[in-house]
This record gives C-alpha cells, sequence and structure tokens, in this order.
C-alpha cells in the first residue's frame, strides 16, 4: 500500500513538471525570441540600452516576483483560508512599494539615464507603463502556481508572451527601441485580457479571490493579521529579490562599464546564457509547493531530482552553447558572433546562478532569516568584485563567477544542514 501510494505521488510529481515545464519552456523560447526580433530592427548599442532598461524592469519587477516565493510558502504553511488571507494583504502591501519603487525610478530618471548611458528620457516613461501592466499578470500567475494549477499559469505565461512578441516587433520595425518597451505593456494587458475572456466564455474558474483587490492598500486591521508573519515573510521576499538581482547584474554592469556598442553585444551574448536559468525556473516552480516545511526530510527526494534535472540541463546548455555560439549569436545580428568566446563563460556563469536559486529558495522555507543574510551578503561581495575587476568583459564574467560559486558552495552547505538537521528532528 505505502509503495503504490509513494508510487503514485513520484507520477504525479514528475507530471506536473513535466507539464508546467513544457508549458514554460515554449513560453521561454517565445520570450526568448522577442530579442533578436527587436535586435534585428535596433543597432547594437540600441539594443544594450533597451536590455538595461528592461533589466531595471525586472529589478522593480522583482518586488512583485517575491511576492510568488512568499505565496507559495504561505500556502504551505497556513491553512487555506489563512492563507489566501495573508496573500491578499499582501498583495496590497506589495503593489503599494511597487507604485513607490515605479515613482521612484521616474522621478530618478536623470541618475538612471546618466548611470546606463541613454540619452532618451522617454523610454524611462515607456519603463514605468510596463512596470504598471505587470501588476495583474504576476499577481495572477503566482497565485496559480501557488495552488498548483500549473496548466492555467503556464497558459497564462503563454499568452502574454506570444502577444509580447508580436506587439514588440510590430512596434519595435515600426519606433525602434520605444516601440520594442512598448511591446511589452501591450503584451502583458492584451495576454491577460484574452485569458481572462477565454476562462469566462469556457465557464473555467481559475482563481478565487478578486486580484484586483490586491491593488487597494492595505487597513491596519490587515497589517496586524500578517505581524506575527512579518519577519519570516520579509527575508523569504528578500531572498526572491536578490536573486533576480544576481541573475540580471551582469547586463546592468556592463551597460555602466563598458562602451554602449561593447555592452550591446555582451548583452546578446548574456541574453542567451540566462536562457538556462528560464529554463530551470520552471522546475524550480514546481519543486517549492511540494515542500514540507513540517518535516524537511519528507521532500529531500524530490529536492534530489528537482537538482538532477537542473545540472543536466546545465551541461547540455553549456555544451551547446560552446558548440554553436557564433550561429547562435548570429541570429542577433552579424555583430554579435564576436562574442562567441565569452558565451561558454555565461554559459557556466549561469549554470551556478540556477544552482543558487535552487538552493537559496529552498533554504528561505526552512531557515528563511539565515538564508536572506546569505543572499545579502552575497550581492555585497559581488558588487565589491565587480567594482574592482572590469577591466575586460573576461575578467569581468570570471570575477562574477568566482562569487556565484562561493554563494553556490554556501547554498549546498545550507541545504545539507536542513536536511540533516530535518532528519535528525523526525529520528
Amino acid at each position: 500500500m505505502s509503495f503504490t501510494y509513494a508510487s503514485a505521488k513520484a507520477v504525479n510529481y514528475y507530471k506536473s513538471s513535466l507539464l508546467f515545464l513544457v508549458l514554460s519552456v515554449v513560453s521561454a523560447a517565445f520570450n526568448y525570441a522577442y530579442y533578436p526580433v527587436i535586435a534585428r530592427f535596433l543597432s547594437p548599442a540600441e539594443f544594450g540600452a533597451v536590455q538595461a532598461l528592461i533589466v531595471i524592469l525586472l529589478q522593480v519587477g522583482a518586488i512583485f516576483s517575491g511576492l510568488n516565493l512568499v505565496t507559495i510558502y504561505l500556502v504551505n504553511k497556513l491553512d487555506a483560508s489563512d492563507a489566501r488571507r495573508a496573500v491578499e494583504v499582501l498583495q496590497k502591501l506589495t503593489t503599494s512599494f511597487f507604485v513607490l519603487a515605479t515613482l521612484v525610478v521616474t522621478i530618478l530618471q536623470t541618475a538612471v539615464l546618466h548611470f546606463l548611458h541613454i540619452d532618451n528620457r522617454l523610454y524611462i516613461f515607456i519603463v514605468a507603463l510596463d512596470l504598471i501592466t505587470t501588476i495583474p499578470f504576476i499577481i495572477a500567475f503566482g497565485y496559480l502556481q501557488a495552488r498548483r494549477q500549473f496548466v492555467s499559469a503556464g497558459t497564462l505565461q503563454l499568452l502574454v508572451v506570444l502577444v509580447k512578441l508580436g506587439s514588440g516587433a510590430f512596434l519595435a520595425k515600426r519606433w525602434g527601441a520605444s516601440g520594442a518597451l512598448l511591446g511589452i505593456a501591450f503584451g502583458q494587458v492584451l495576454g491577460m485580457f484574452i485569458f481572462w475572456a477565454v476562462s469566462n466564455f469556457a465557464k473555467l474558474t481559475i482563481w478565487d479571490h478578486k486580484a484586483l483587490l490586491g491593488l487597494l492598500p492595505p487597513s491596519w486591521q490587515e497589517l496586524s493579521f500578517i505581524r506575527p508573519m512579518a519577519k519570516n515573510i520579509t527575508a523569504v521576499f528578500l531572498v526572491n529579490v536578490i536573486l533576480i538581482i544576481y541573475i540580471s547584474i551582469n547586463i546592468i554592469a556592463a551597460r555602466h562599464y563598458f562602451a554602449a556598442h561593447t555592452s550591446g553585444l555582451f548583452t546578446g551574448a548574456a541574453t542567451l546564457a540566462n536562457a538556462i536559468i528560464f529554463v530551470c525556473l520552471p522546475l524550480i516552480g514546481v519543486l517549492l509547493p511540494h515542500l514540507n516545511i513540517k518535516n524537511p526530510a519528507s521532500s529531500r527526494e524530490q529536492f534530489a531530482k528537482t537538482a538532477t534535472m537542473i545540472v543536466l540541463v546545465s551541461i547540455v546548455s553549456i555544451v551547446g552553447l560552446d558548440a554553436f555560439a557564433s550561429k547562435l549569436l548570429q541570429i542577433f545580428g552579424n555583430d554579435y558572433p564576436s562574442m562567441s568566446y565569452l558565451l561558454p563563460k555565461l554559459g557556466v556563469m549561469m549554470s551556478v546562478v540556477a544552482g543558487i536559486t535552487l538552493s537559496l529558495q529552498v533554504s528561505a522555507f526552512y531557515a528563511p532569516l539565515r538564508t536572506a543574510f546569505i543572499s545579502v551578503a552575497g550581492l555585497v561581495a559581488l558588487v565589491a568584485a565587480v567594482i574592482n575587476r572590469h577591466a575586460s568583459l573576461t575578467s569581468f564574467t570570471s570575477t562574477m563567477t568566482a562569487v556565484f560559486v562561493t554563494i553556490l558552495f554556501i547554498g549546498v552547505l545550507q541545504v545539507i544542514w536542513i536536511y540533516s538537521h530535518g532528519l535528525k528532528k523526525a529520528g
């Protein structure tokens, strides 16, 4: 009986992983098609500027992406009613911070543009629009993922990406960099609308709360409800925000330290290498709702399966990037193959970041405060290292990789400690 039950759970785990992975990989493929497509209509310098601003979009959007991990944490830790109530309060609180961060980016546009060596203020206002239209998508996607409605979450993501690809290509061809940035907002709004319209037409229940309530500020009573959980929630949230910075800091730093044309070419190579992360993220996303917070040892096998899949994805990706570097970079334009020497190195770096993401996100469930400290310390070390060593793209990349390897080592030790501690506690 127990063997049959365990086997059924394993089969279900692989099925859910595979289904969400397929939808997410298809979405990632179309999402990455967006970048070489718009690169065809932009110069390397313009493409680098657009990508740098998209990274700014990701950094501010990390406020909401952090909510995804917190949502999964709460759904695992609390009963359904309390989890839903806590998530709704956090949505309101996060939206307030998100709007504030958008205003800060807009107000400090001169400093942002100067740091990134960009001279068109219109870009910042379009990025602000992109940020605002991100809100309903991330709220919906995070909740669907937390409730293990993987088909709905994957379908929503795919629709948004498809519309963004079409609109981004059309608008980039017509208006250049401004059109490429505007295509993101258009894709998010129209993609969400199509998803909502089709779900209503098919009479499907896709979520059991009103996402638009997240646009309202929280009341004092609502804040008092989550106050006992505030410390751990903040730590889990912070871990995910810093992980997103780890993923994209290379593009921002390259834009700041190197010439526009050079950083634009680097951005093409970095964008390809980042595909490793975005293939691995769905695997991690499926694992997290299956973790048992009260008994870490019970989810050790599932963690091992996910880790194995991430290692395999990383190895295959690095080999592919090394073997076909010039051909892959050619899809961005004729100038980009000059970065072929750097592409495998970037692949190794992003594979390490994928390992960091797995180890720290899992650790954050069981030891949120300690994991947050590791994340912050790692970010400080990374920034300090990049400031001191950026003479060339090669040394720049090697320096970041060395810091990431150190963070990964600490993260793995943290996971080993957690599972060992869990086993002793259970025994």
